[in-house]
Parts: structure tokens; sequence; C-alpha cells
């Protein structure tokens, strides 16, 4: 553990860490529950030394372009990654600052953290409302954080972005797999136009092979934002069915009202500040969280259906399901087999 006289300095491994050896005779014990998302973290990842730590930087980018900001993480740790938070120098004044995708490319993995570009409000928070994952991510000494900007605003904006989470010393490689095994991941899936009055508008998602899908978090600003500002201060309402078509299960009795279930802003607010300057602004959405998290398999596929029942057409949107990718059976072999005999769609709750 670190030194009781300064905890923020690592030391060398002492009785209470984790040993590789230790790992590997409890992995079947820990990994049901950490697998099936119904721990957090492993106990043992609590007894390294670790300390808070943050890494940010930021990014210049023209009106409609796209470029990449990477962020390299020290060599002396493995650092989680708990936490996103990301805002333009547009945030105050305009809507420039949900104009903009982002997609997060972790060296550690070679890949993605979402299947396409997420929304900035899906993806990210802002300073003392940070977007906190709901599974983290442990990444290497000396990996590559990446985020993937695109500007799709009519002005040139500068991106604030940074991670938050804390090192973790003395972490070996074998730890370092069995942690990487499950990780934050977003699949988003595109709405597109309904005219008001059409209904049973059908859209699929396909969760990638190689990997199944802990989906934990449902979140929608730009289709909170669509349907607010369809036909001004009227706006326009949606209903909605989701159902795993792999094992045929319904998230829900019957279609609902989408603004029930992708998460929450509050209203715009117009005039924020004396002598009338236009400030507009939305919170940053808060997802819906599914109190148990619904398993689903590599390339299962999750429909959502909708109907417009407003005055006003809907415009083009995207909705975000979040949670985590697991590899199952790439950890150890008893992980493996309870992951193959979880209930279809669903998993044990938190």
């Amino acid at each position: 553990m670190a030194d009781p006289t300064n905890p923020f300095l690592p030391t060398a491994p002492s009785q209470t860490d984790i040993t590789a050896a230790q790992v590997a005779t409890q992995q079947l014990g820990d990994a049901v529950d950490y697998f099936l998302g119904r721990i957090r973290l492993p106990k043992w990842v609590y007894q390294k030394p670790h300390r808070s730590f943050v890494y940010g930087d930021n990014k210049t980018l023209n009106t409609m372009v796209s470029d990449r900001l990477d962020i390299t993480m020290d060599a002396d740790s493995y650092f989680l990654v708990e936490g996103i938070n990301v805002q333009s120098s547009q945030a105050l004044t305009s809507f420039n600052d949900l104009l903009t995708d982002i997609q997060v490319v972790d060296s550690t993995y070679g890949q993605p953290w979402s299947n396409a570009p997420v929304p900035i409000r899906d993806i990210a928070g802002y300073g003392g409302n940070p977007k906190y994952l709901p599974y983290p991510v442990i990444v290497r000494p000396s990996a590559t954080l990446s985020f993937l900007l695109t500007n799709n605003a009519s002005v040139t904006q500068t991106y604030y972005c940074s991670f938050l989470g804390r090192k973790i010393y003395n972490m070996n490689e074998t730890e370092a797999s069995y942690l990487s095994q499950r990780g934050f991941y977003q699949y988003v899936m595109p709405v597109p136009q309904i005219a008001s009055g059409i209904r049973g508008v059908i859209v699929d998602m396909q969760v990638l092979g190689g990997q199944d899908f802990l989906l934990r978090n449902i979140v929608g600003s730009e289709m909170l934002e669509a349907m607010a500002s369809a036909g001004t201060n009227v706006g326009t309402d949606v209903i909605g069915q989701l159902r795993d078509t792999t094992n045929d299960y319904y998230f829900f009795n019957q279609k609902i009202y989408l603004r029930l279930w992708i998460g929450g802003q509050l209203t715009r607010i117009v005039n924020q500040t004396v002598g009338g300057n236009l400030f507009k602004s939305y919170s940053f959405s808060k997802p819906f969280n599914l109190r148990k998290p619904v398993y689903m398999r590599a390339n299962a596929i999750l429909e959502g259906e909708f109907d417009n029942v407003g005055a006003q057409t809907l415009t083009a949107a995207r909705i975000t399901f979040e949670g985590a990718r697991i590899y199952p059976g790439a950890a150890d072999a008893g992980a493996a087999q309870a992951l193959q005999a979880a209930p279809a769609g669903g998993s044990g709750g938190q």
C-alpha cells in the first residue's frame, strides 16, 4: 500500500497487494460478478496503491472539420478511466457545442469505444458534471487515448477535453488483461426523420461479433433536442418500443414516450443574463438507467419501433445505448461457462 505519511506516492508492493497467482486462483468467483456487471471492480483493485488523476488537453477545429486529439498516458502506472469531460469554446453562447460528434480510441484495445461517432452530450459531461462511465476502463502505461472530434457547427470551436479517474500502481500484465476483458462501450442507433402521424418506423442495431454487450444506460441528447425544437414551443412527441430480436425480449409493456426512457435535460434557458444576452443552454444529458442491465449476445439485434404521435415533424436524430463490451472466455474457462449459462436477455443486478 502507499506510504501512510504520503498517500500520493506509490511504493513497492506490500503484503496487501494481490499477486498474479492470487488473480489466477480467484478469477472464477470474481469473474462471474465482474463480467455480468454486478460489481464495478474486483476488490483486489482497491488494494493497489492508487491516486486521483486527470489527463487533459485542447484542440481547435475549423467549421465542418474532423481531427484527433491524442493524449498519452504516463509510463509509471496504469490509468483507470472513470469519467470524461468535453466542452467547446461556444458552449455558453450557442448550441454549437451540441453540433459535435466524438469517438474515443484507445491504443490498449486498438478500436473505438463506440460503433459510430457519438453526439457530444451522450459521451461527455462538463466541469463539475462529468460523464461518469457506468463501467470504467483500464488503460496501460504509455498508451494513447484519442478524441476523434468532428465540428458540425458553422463556426470554429476549441474543444477542452479530459479523462478523469485514477492512476493504479503495482499492477502487472496478467491483472490488466483480466480487467480489460470488460470495458465501457456505446452503440448508436440512428432514427430517421419521422413526419407527424407516421407510425411503425423500425430501426435495427446489431451488436458486434466476437463480443457480448451489457446494456446499462440509454441516453439521447440529440433526440431530446429534436423533439424540443420541432415547432418551436410546441415540440413533438414520439413513442417507441425496444426489442432484443435474438431472444424476442421486449423492454417495455407497450410503446411509451421516448422522453421517459432516453435520459433527461432541463428546459432551455433564454435571456440567461441581465441585459437580454441570448445565452442558450441545455443541461447535459443524464442517462436512463436500467436497474438490472440487459445482457445481449454477440451479433444480437436490438430493434427500435417508433411512432410520431406529435403535431410536428421529427428531424433525424440518434439514441445511444451504453454499457460494457465483454469478451467471454478470454479470462478463464470458469467465467466463460458462467456467461454461457446466464439467462437470455438479462443479467445480475448491481
